[in-house]
């Protein structure tokens, strides 16, 4: 059941956060897995909906095998990715934007 949890993932996204921040964007990551972000981390994700643009200063992708990347563009770099121990097809990808 532990490689099932998303706890590692919150626990590693939660390892990585500056300590200020404003927000952070998600595109993909499910209502379910939002609510665990926010139960095991205290972290709150704001989902894109189409035509949306970026406003947050972070940015949590969940990626699928199988589907083509999403990439943020060249204004973000990547500072975590990982995945539950027991998932081969889905992960995720934390960005952050770079102060311009």
């Amino acid at each position: 059941d532990a490689n099932r949890s998303y706890y590692p993932v919150a626990a590693g996204v939660r390892a990585v956060l500056p300590a200020h921040y404003g927000c952070i964007n998600s595109q993909s990551v499910g209502e379910s897995q939002r609510a665990i972000l926010d139960y095991y981390a205290g972290i709150r994700i704001y989902p894109l909906e189409a035509g949306d643009r970026l406003s947050c200063d972070l940015y949590l992708i969940q990626d699928e095998r199988g589907h083509g990347l999403v990439m943020p563009g060249q204004d973000w770099k990547l500072v975590w990715k990982g995945k539950r121990a027991s998932d081969r097809r889905e992960s995720f990808r934390l960005y952050q934007r770079i102060a311009g």
